[in-house]
């Protein structure tokens, strides 16, 4: 009987072991007790319920332990995961902030850049005219100051024939070739483009429009000034963008930063890429380009019509001698 209640003892110092220091004292309380019966199946029986008690007691500690961890984990986790999606947000909307203001920023720089280009080119065109000519040409007798000066002269002794004459206009500085077309309504026309067999390349920078190019029996483009550039919408190319869209404009739901561009690399006094575009790429057999030879307001049947030739002339409303 004493080895049985010595093993009885060691049972429970084993129970109060795992169940820790709060259940110490209700083990060791019943184990007490449970030495004093007067047989082994008293001692057994007590055993047992003893055991049952420990058990159930111990269960309880230990899930009311394992419980409260458990949830005060939870409500961490919840918490971290508010502060995670919230952080998120916040920084996802401070990047959105910071990458608009960035690209403003890069906006009006790139317009600013494109200006001082711009300037920079024509700063340079002109020095190399200067470069081509530093002595002035020999004098070249003019026929008149423009087509309709000289058909008002010759015209009134005979017919003033159409073809290549010399005019020296007013704020000119040195005469030059121009085609007269003496016939169309009543003749005097000056002309400055002509397009009839697209033998001419017409996809040119700056400074080639800004001097003129071509033949002028055949194809060409008669030039321009500075100021010719300024008393109205400003000419355009691919190198020198003053079309009006800046940053960029809106064409069919598609968004365009140059006419010139979108046209073939062709110069044309651009509006936001507007309906016209005489200097257009001709729709020849083997070419095909997205915009050629066009006048938008020029349609059959709804649709565009082809242009296949076409000429840009001017003529006096006055006479420069009776001002």
């Amino acid at each position: 009987m004493m080895y049985l209640s010595q093993a009885s003892l060691l049972f429970l110092n084993v129970c109060i072991f795992i169940c820790g220091e709060a259940v110490q004292g209700i083990c060791v309380h019943h184990s007490t007790d449970s030495l004093t019966g007067n047989n082994v199946e008293d001692n057994a029986s007590l055993k047992d319920e003893s055991q049952t008690v420990y058990k159930e007691v111990c269960q309880e500690s230990r899930d009311a332990k394992t419980r409260a961890p458990r949830e005060e984990k939870h409500f961490m986790c919840r918490n971290l995961q508010n502060s995670i999606v919230s952080y998120t947000r916040s920084t996802k909307k401070l990047l959105r902030d910071i990458m608009g203001e960035q690209q403003a920023s890069l906006d009006y720089l790139s317009s600013q850049v494109n200006e001082l280009m711009n300037r920079i080119l024509l700063l340079t065109t002109e020095v190399f005219r200067k470069q081509l000519a530093p002595f002035p040409s020999r004098p070249v007798q003019s026929h008149g100051l423009d087509c309709t000066d000289i058909k008002d002269s010759i015209g009134s002794v005979t017919k003033t024939p159409s073809g290549l004459y010399v005019i020296f206009p007013e704020g000119s500085s040195y005469p030059f070739e121009v085609i007269c077309d003496m016939d169309f309504r009543g003749g005097g026309w000056t002309v400055l483009q002509k397009r009839i067999g697209g033998t001419v390349d017409f996809q040119r920078p700056w400074c080639d429009y800004l001097d003129g190019f071509g033949d002028l029996l055949g194809d060409a483009f008669r030039g321009f000034g500075e100021d010719d550039n300024q008393d109205a919408m400003p000419f355009s190319t691919s190198d020198v963008v003053n079309d009006g869209c800046r940053p960029a404009c809106l064409l069919n739901s598609q968004s365009v930063k140059s006419c010139s561009h979108l046209h073939s690399n062709t110069g044309w006094w651009f509006n936001r890429c507007g309906l016209a575009n005489l200097n257009g790429v001709h729709h020849n057999r083997g070419k095909l380009h997205a915009a050629g030879v066009q006048w938008g307001t020029w349609t059959k049947n709804n649709s565009a019509v082809k242009i296949k030739s076409v000429s840009m002339k001017i003529r006096r409303t006055y006479n420069p001698y009776f001002k």
